[in-house]
């Protein structure tokens, strides 16, 4: 997501030297293998900036890695060979991926190390795996954490109230007087020409009158203009209340699914806060939209 910018990920090498007893093999370079994997991580991922490259190949050299951490908002970190605690950059507290090569060919190390994560509660996950695909998304959730302190998300209900931090995200509260005067101020020739994608792009309108759609592509594009205005990546809406209290001109749900469907934007209904932020991390991490539900069950089947 533009709107959200790059996040800077320091990656290191560790292994013991050449010429040392380790798993895979005491001839292994750690240096030859490390520019190998520079070459496939720098290609992948533009939304993450990764920096350093630093080959640990002693204890002595891990503490001044771990000495150099500064604006990093996050790190990698692949166990390319038989290796030491990691306890000096763990002790950083930040969000952490440890990865074990697939040359290893050996999960010994990375036991160990899951087992310092638990002991110290870093916050740190450990993967073993020969494809790239799984490895993305484990890089993406380095950039969805970083992604929410820096996200502003925008907040409608009964009453306006404070704007306040959810996981470092800012939750910026606008009355719903404001959101209606966005709806007034929209083009209808703009919204007429939004609700007649929608209705060609159906496979069928049930229910709703030609009128009603425009009314909610007035309310879509009214809720973009108040996120493109405050420069905020979501927004939710205590729709119910404020429909059947008659304080909204146009349920907001077309404009939410639109919302959704956009690269870069997210949405949720019943200003359910918890579920905008979980739906900006499901699509930083997964790239896919997502959407929410009040299942019911039938017991009887």
């Amino acid at each position: 997501m533009k709107a959200l910018g790059r996040t800077r990920v320091r990656v290191v090498f560790v292994s013991r030297p050449e010429g040392v007893p380790k798993w895979p093999s005491i001839h292994l370079d750690p240096h030859q293998r490390a520019g190998h994997l520079r070459e496939e991580v720098t290609r992948r991922l533009p939304e993450v900036e990764f920096v350093g490259w630093d080959v640990a190949t002693s204890p002595e050299e891990m503490a001044k890695v771990a000495e150099k951490l500064g604006s990093e908002e996050g790190l990698v970190v692949f166990n390319l060979g038989s290796s030491w605690e990691l306890d000096p950059i763990l002790d950083k507290g930040l969000p952490t991926i440890i990865v074990n090569d697939p040359l290893l060919f050996g999960g010994a190390g990375m036991v160990s190390h899951s087992q310092r994560i638990r002991e110290k509660g870093a916050k740190a996950v450990v993967v073993s795996t020969t494809d790239w695909e799984e490895l993305d998304r484990k890089f993406r959730l380095l950039h969805a954490v970083s992604c929410l302190k820096r996200a502003k998300f925008l907040s409608v209900g009964m009453d306006c109230g404070d704007s306040y931090e959810v996981m470092g995200a800012r939750v910026e509260r606008v009355s719903v007087e404001e959101l209606n005067s966005a709806y007034e101020e929209v083009d209808e020739g703009d919204a007429r020409e939004v609700a007649r994608g929608w209705i060609e792009g159906a496979e069928a309108v049930v229910e709703p009158s030609e009128e009603e759609v425009v009314r909610s592509a007035r309310m879509y594009l009214a809720m973009k203009r108040l996120m493109d205005d405050r420069d905020a990546v979501g927004i939710a809406i205590d729709c119910l209340g404020l429909f059947y209290a008659g304080r909204l001109p146009a349920y907001p749900c077309l404009g939410f699914s639109q919302i959704d469907d956009e690269p870069e934007t997210v949405s949720a209904c019943e200003d359910d806060i918890v579920s905008l932020l979980t739906k900006l991390v499901v699509k930083l991490v997964t790239g896919k939209p997502s959407f929410l539900s009040e299942p019911d069950m039938d017991s009887s089947r």
